[in-house]
């Protein structure tokens, strides 16, 4: 090999070798959710609550809160009764330890559905994405049951998903008390 193929060849491995170490700590980097479980589930109370106007709920309205606390212990079994919140807390866990992840929150809702008159038709599923830190062993999903007038009795079911994959998933059976 002539003096200046072997420098044109040298160039081009020393080229390939910094761009494949170059990509390998981004791709370290990219956040790996390894799973999520379920802490507690039933009926709760928060220390608090804020209202946020959401045209992309069933409702009309989501609400962003804290403080929870389980009342009564596990219990799948929950009072249609005005103001109830249910759901449950979970632990998300992932790589790297200070990763961020989009984790999907989805729940199904019975026959006829939620929400619709001034918001459209009823909705029998919902979905949001939230960016969570992993690690974390604070997180809630959930639904305040507000005024029952028109909420289905049934079977609803909650997930918690990444990437399509369903992480946790807790189905409460909703009925008069």
């Amino acid at each position: 090999m002539g003096g200046t193929m072997r420098a044109v060849y040298l160039a081009l491995i020393a080229t390939i070798a910094f761009v494949i170490a170059a990509g390998a700590p981004a791709q370290a980097q990219q956040p790996r959710v390894t799973g999520a479980q379920i802490k507690w589930y039933g009926v709760y109370a928060i220390g608090k609550s804020e209202t946020i106007a959401d045209p992309t709920s069933a409702t009309g309205t989501r609400f962003s809160s804290g403080g929870f606390r389980l009342l009564g212990g596990n219990t799948d079994q929950i009072p249609l009764s005005d103001g109830t919140r249910f759901g449950f807390a979970f632990s998300l866990s992932g790589q790297p330890r200070t990763g961020v992840a989009d984790i999907d929150f989805v729940q199904f809702y019975p026959a006829p559905g939620i929400g619709g008159g001034a918001a459209g038709a009823a909705s029998r599923r919902w979905s949001r994405t939230y960016h969570f830190a992993l690690n974390r062993d604070d997180l809630v999903i959930g639904f305040n049951l507000g005024d029952t007038k028109g909420m289905p009795e049934g079977i609803w079911r909650f997930q918690v998903v990444h990437k399509g994959r369903v992480l946790a998933e807790k189905s409460f059976t909703v009925a008069q008390p």
